[in-house]
């Protein structure tokens, strides 16, 4: 699984995006 810098960091912006949904 290769991983691109750009794409850990979209990875997180997911992350906050979900926390986010998840707290309304």
């Amino acid at each position: 699984e290769c991983k691109q810098p750009g794409e850990a960091r979209d990875q997180g912006v997911w992350a906050q995006a979900l926390a986010a949904l998840r707290t309304g």
